[in-house]
């Protein structure tokens, strides 16, 4: 026998009732040995080299990718870059709000655990 399904509200789809299920509102845990936490790790303390480095190898960037893995050339081939005319410190800043965009629930709790 199975169990009975418990009828919604007038107006309330199974998929809006999973998604405020699934959702969480505290960041979620994350192993410490893994790429994610390492970026996370290096944004907390501020060595955005590192971090930029490190995000440019993720596959899944959306629309961040391009700011992100044009900083981490801009870092790798400074020459190339000074020679296009570019500026580098604009395209590393670029890189980094990208990621501050990107991880913004990483961001939030790596400030909040530097503050305490």
């Amino acid at each position: 026998m199975q169990p009975r399904m418990r009828s919604l509200a007038k107006g309330t789809s199974h998929r809006s009732v999973l998604a405020t299920v699934s959702y969480r509102p505290n960041l979620p845990a994350v192993d410490p040995n893994s790429k994610l936490a390492k970026v996370r790790d290096a944004m907390a303390t501020g060595d955005w080299d590192l971090a930029i480095r490190l995000a440019a190898r993720f596959r899944s960037l959306g629309e961040y990718g391009e700011a992100i893995k044009r900083g981490k050339e801009a870092m790798d081939n400074p020459e190339l870059y000074q020679q296009l005319g570019r500026n580098l410190t604009q395209i590393k800043d670029e890189a980094i709000e990208a990621l501050k965009k990107k991880y913004n629930l990483s961001w939030d709790a790596a400030m909040k655990s530097r503050k305490r």
